[in-house]
């Protein structure tokens, strides 16, 4: 049997943009596990993201950076969506998730330019107490425009 790197179609999968989505996607499904966690937890959660820069970029005092970016947003929409523009702009991002308590949901956004995957969890009451239901996750079902915009007719 022969090695999986040495196997051309798995070799080219692993150096490829997909590999990389793929594994960002799995990193965001345990992002939505863990936003849920603190949910529940505390019953809110304050907007964040991190984004994944496509090339190396500099710290506010020049030095180099390659690494995840986090960055905790505001909690007025008109100004998340600001700062969540500038921040993917700065970090020259290859990819992002959006981590949100949106009153009647909380959602994680996962959004590159391959597509977007969001995770959406329901807030629901039940009796006096507020849970979380079950989760639903689509593709290229919601976008924030900022590095991917939905395919179709316009007017």
């Amino acid at each position: 049997m022969r090695s999986f790197l040495k196997d051309p179609l798995a070799r080219q999968y692993i150096i490829s943009e997909k590999f990389i989505t793929d594994d960002l996607e799995r990193k965001a499904e345990g992002m939505n596990e863990e936003a849920k966690k603190i949910w529940r937890k505390h019953q809110k959660l304050e907007p964040f993201a991190l984004t994944w820069p496509k090339e190396g970029i500099k710290t506010d005092d020049g030095q180099p950076f390659d690494g995840t970016i986090i960055c905790k947003l505001p909690l007025d929409a008109a100004e998340r969506r600001k700062a969540l523009r500038q921040m993917v702009e700065r970090t020259k991002a290859f990819a992002f998730v959006l981590i949100e308590n949106l009153g009647t949901r909380v959602r994680v956004l996962l959004e590159s330019e391959h597509g977007t995957r969001v995770w959406s969890t329901p807030i629901a009451w039940h009796g006096d107490v507020r849970v979380l239901e079950r989760t639903t996750d689509a593709r290229d079902a919601e976008s924030e425009g900022l590095l991917w915009r939905p395919q179709g007719p316009t007017n």
